[in-house]
């Protein structure tokens, strides 16, 4: 039987605890879902365990890919939250007044809503008081990783450094043979010599780079999580859209031969009077030492025989695209609470989206990522699909509605918002899987 999905896994074990908790059922039971059938232990017993349970190496993966369970926004200060590594506790999220509207999870209306997480980085100086200990690990992420490009910029230093020495070494032996001491002088000197001076200081560059040895903006960088997280409620219905790009290829004419023909003595017999009838038209093609002789022959050639040959056409898979999202919200405040409310929020998102100049303004750090996931009555909706790491890309705020009006304080009485998210990492079957 084939392994469940940890969509699957994940609702059969809610549906156990459900079971489990029934105080009308206190001896367990079972049910049957999507031709599987899970039995369920008595509550004194434990939570049970399906009867066709999957592996324990899928269980664990399991753990990982659900371990973002409670995010509830109910009670307007700190929020439980297990969150993935390299948090292995409950941490308090402060919500406070980043929800919108304020009664997100208590009113029975408002029980659907979007959390957004924020990824700052960890050299930063915005926020710092404002964070988990510890980095945001990215290992389950194809991305390639901060800790991964350094690696690389540190190889690349080592063997631009190798080249460099043998092509100095070559140089300079060159030089010796031709002139001896001045003659090597010169080889260094010479075009070919100052390029070779110019590889050994961009080896020492990236050596140094790569050595993790540089305090400042290029040290590597790691992510870490705020504290704050807004929740808002979902007005609009989620959507996503994947995409993957093909691309046209002519093999032209001897890829067609070479692929038709399949190296066979007897096939390239079969064909030899429609191939030699190819190379006449070909030759037709050639231009003449007459100007516009051979176009002309080729194209008369081809009107009078309505033939025309075969580009032997195929379409190659080329690339996947990123996908984006877009939530669009329309604030309207019953209080000076909830505007105050609303201000902050869309004051978060401006700060994370932008980049942040470095000490002395030579450099941007990178703006912070945002996770982002779905909720139904404080637990993650696993009908929607999941989120990875996301950047905002567009941020637009309309004050006022038809009619611009606010309140006796000056604050709008609506507000409107779109945001734009483009998401970091190219989807594939793996993350499909896994309910991206």
């Amino acid at each position: 039987m084939a392994q469940l999905t940890p969509f699957e896994q994940a609702y059969a074990k809610a549906k156990q605890d459900q079971i489990r908790k029934d105080p009308n059922n206190p001896g367990g039971g079972q049910f049957v879902w999507e031709g599987r059938t899970y039995t369920t232990a008595a509550k004194n017993e434990g939570k049970g365990t399906p009867t066709n349970a999957p592996p324990a190496s899928q269980v664990n993966k399991l753990s990982e890919a659900t371990n973002t369970a409670t995010a509830s926004p109910t009670n307007g200060g700190t929020n439980a939250k297990t969150v993935s590594k390299p948090y292995t506790k409950t941490s308090n999220y402060n919500i406070g007044n980043l929800k919108y509207p304020l009664d997100l999870g208590t009113s029975p209306d408002m029980q659907h809503y979007v959390s957004f997480y924020i990824n700052v980085r960890g050299k930063s100086n915005f926020e710092k008081d404002n964070r988990f200990k510890g980095s945001v690990s990215e290992n389950n992420s194809s991305r390639i990783t901060s800790a991964q490009a350094g690696t690389a910029v540190k190889r690349m230093g080592a063997l631009t450094g190798g080249l460099t020495a043998l092509a100095a070494g070559v140089a300079v032996a060159k030089g010796v043979k031709a002139g001896g001491a001045k003659g090597a002088g010169k080889a260094l000197a010479s075009k070919e010599g100052l390029a070779i001076l110019g590889g050994a200081a961009t080896s020492l560059s990236l050596a140094t780079i790569g050595s993790g040895s540089l305090s400042g903006s290029l040290k590597p960088d790691n992510k870490q999580r705020l504290k704050d997280v807004i929740s808002l409620y979902l007005q609009e219905s989620p959507s996503v859209k994947y995409g993957v790009n093909y691309q046209n290829v002519d093999l032209g004419v001897l890829g067609g031969l070479l692929s038709k023909a399949g190296g066979s003595v007897e096939t390239l017999r079969n064909q030899a009077g429609e191939l030699l009838e190819l190379g006449l038209f070909q030759l037709a093609k050639i231009p003449s030492v007459i100007p516009g002789v051979g176009g002309t022959v080729g194209n008369l050639l081809e009107i009078s025989s309505k033939a025309k040959t075969n580009p032997f056409r195929e379409v190659l898979f080329d690339s996947v695209d990123y996908r984006t999202f877009n939530f669009r919200y329309r604030f309207l405040p019953k209080d000076p609470k909830e505007s105050i409310a609303v201000k902050k929020i869309i004051d978060k998102f401006k700060l994370h989206m932008l980049p942040e100049l470095s000490k002395d303004e030579f450099f941007y750090i990178y703006p912070s990522e945002f996770e982002i996931q779905y909720f139904f009555k404080s637990k993650e909706n696993l009908y929607f699909n999941k989120i990875a790491s996301c950047a905002l890309t567009d941020l637009q705020v309309d004050f006022g509605g038809d009619r611009f009006s606010t309140f006796e304080n000056g604050a709008p009485t609506e507000v409107n918002l779109t945001l734009t998210f483009r998401e970091l990492e190219l989807m594939n079957k793996q993350t499909a899987y896994n309910g991206y």
